[in-house]
């Protein structure tokens, strides 16, 4: 069966109606819509502050001054004062360690030395007393060859005297046999005139010349005689002076030859003399060795304070044994410390030593001001970064080895400034503000931005809005000539 609908006059109506009443309700909603809409923001003057440019990074407080302290030598450790957290003044001792045995080994070294010394005194006095024997015997040698040549002057000059001698006795002889033949000569002549004289034949005068001739020929012979007598003595006289002279040579040679041996002698006792110097300088070098050694190893049995100080950590115990190069001790000076950080290669250039600023803090809360007082003379060529150290001022509160926040302070100036926020980026890299005009309507302006210090920035061109109130909230929702409703910043 077909249904059937009926439609009442009253109900369509009122389905007019309320056509009618949607219809002008949709006409006021795009009235309203189409009034110009205000954005709400707020805005303050520009205003003169403080702007730093600075680097933020963390970094470690250290000791300036700290040793970790090692044995130099191996023996026990017999005097150890040092505990951790001890208080120690430079040149307080630290650590001995067998000290009384190394002192005994220096008393033995220098009396080794002495000992040394002693025969190099006793080397030396055997070669002055060689040398003078030397000495003598040389001067004995050159007495002795004075003397052989005096005795080989007086045997040549006895040899020429015998020669003369001989020539005299031969030339003796000769008239000798000469006066002999004459008186053979001059007997027969006189024996003849005796007779003569007997038998009167010839007379006196004439026997006398006879006589007188054979007189005269005894005395010849008996002069040669005389003469070869005198030669023959002059003969053994002068081979008496050969002999003496012979003897005086042969004398003064062995003169010369027991110079020569006591110089020979000399001569190897003053090189054994300086053998033995020689030998004993070496012996008292290596004792002195010996010695410097022993000095150096009772040095390095006791370590003195190199500065004020605190035991910060020990390692061996009082009469433990230790060998070369045991660690003993640590210590640092916490009155003067410094804090130590890493930054980029980049501010190389900008970081100047006992110049640059910088502020240590931690946990938020600030510890002191400092200036850089190392920076590193190169940079790492993995990290690209450089060391910066600043000594940090006394009794700051810092403690080595905590970890801190450091600002290094590039360049601090006076300055206007806005918040960061307020500085809008646009295309081409160009910056712009927006202020609130007289007319409640937005205009904009560009901006040269300096230092960006937390939440403000520095504003290198103010001149032009200097009395302007600047947008600084709501400012994204903003565009030139927008219709604002402005509150000012409540501080």
């Amino acid at each position: 069966m077909q249904e059937k609908r009926f439609y009442r006059p009253g109900l369509f109506v009122t389905g007019l109606l309320a056509s009618a009443f949607i219809l002008c309700g949709c006409s006021k909603k795009e009235k309203k819509s189409s009034a110009e809409r205000e954005v709400r923001v707020q805005v303050q003057k520009i205003e003169k502050r403080k702007f730093r440019r600075q680097i933020p990074v963390q970094g470690t407080v250290d000791p300036v001054q700290f040793a970790v302290l090692s044995a130099k030598l191996g023996g026990t450790v017999e005097y150890f004062p040092g505990r951790s957290g001890t208080k120690l003044k430079k040149g307080d001792t630290l650590y001995e360690i067998d000290r009384q045995i190394l002192a005994n080994q220096v008393t033995v070294r220098r009396d080794d030395i002495k000992v040394r010394e002693a025969e190099i005194s006793i080397a030396k006095a055997k070669l002055d007393s060689a040398l003078a024997g030397k000495k003598s015997a040389e001067a004995n040698r050159k007495s002795a060859m004075a003397n052989k040549e005096s005795a080989l002057r007086s045997l040549d000059k006895a040899k020429i005297t015998k020669e003369k001698a001989l020539i005299s006795k031969r030339q003796a002889e000769i008239a000798r046999d000469k006066a002999e033949l004459d008186l053979k000569k001059a007997k027969l002549d006189y024996d003849r005139a005796v007779k003569l004289r007997d038998s009167k034949a010839i007379s006196t005068a004439d026997f006398e010349v006879y006589a007188t001739g054979y007189r005269k020929a005894q005395t010849d012979v008996h002069n040669t005689v005389s003469e070869i007598a005198g030669a023959n003595a002059e003969i053994a006289g002068s081979d008496a002076e050969i002999a003496n002279a012979g003897a005086s040579v042969a004398k003064a040679d062995a003169a010369i030859s027991s110079a020569n041996a006591e110089i020979a002698s000399a001569d190897a006792e003053i090189k054994s003399a300086k053998a033995n110097i020689d030998n004993a300088e070496a012996q008292l070098k290596q004792a002195q060795s010996n010695l410097n050694i022993a000095l150096k190893n009772l040095a390095d049995s006791k370590q003195t304070a190199p500065f004020d100080c605190t035991v910060v950590e020990t390692y061996v115990e009082e009469k433990e044994y230790v060998s070369n190069g045991t660690k003993i001790l640590k210590i640092e000076n916490l009155d003067l410390l410094e804090v130590v950080c890493y930054i980029s290669a980049v501010y190389y250039n900008e970081i100047v030593e006992n110049k640059t600023k910088v502020e240590i803090s931690a946990d938020g809360k600030k510890y002191a001001d400092a200036v850089v007082t190392y920076k590193a003379p190169s940079i790492d060529p993995q990290s690209r970064t450089f060391k910066v150290k600043a000594i940090v001022p006394g009794k700051s509160g810092l403690v080595s080895g905590m970890l801190c926040n450091i600002n290094i302070i590039l360049e601090e100036k006076e300055a206007y400034g806005l918040p960061a926020d307020a500085v809008l980026l646009r295309a081409n890299n160009r910056y712009i503000i927006y202020a609130a005009g007289k007319d409640k309507r937005a205009k904009s302006f560009d901006v040269k931005p300096g230092i960006v210090d937390g939440t403000y920035r520095e504003i290198l061109n103010p001149e032009k809005f200097l009395e302007e109130d600047i947008i600084v909230s709501g400012q994204s929702f903003v565009n030139a000539g927008a219709l604002l409703r402005v509150t000012p910043v409540k501080k």
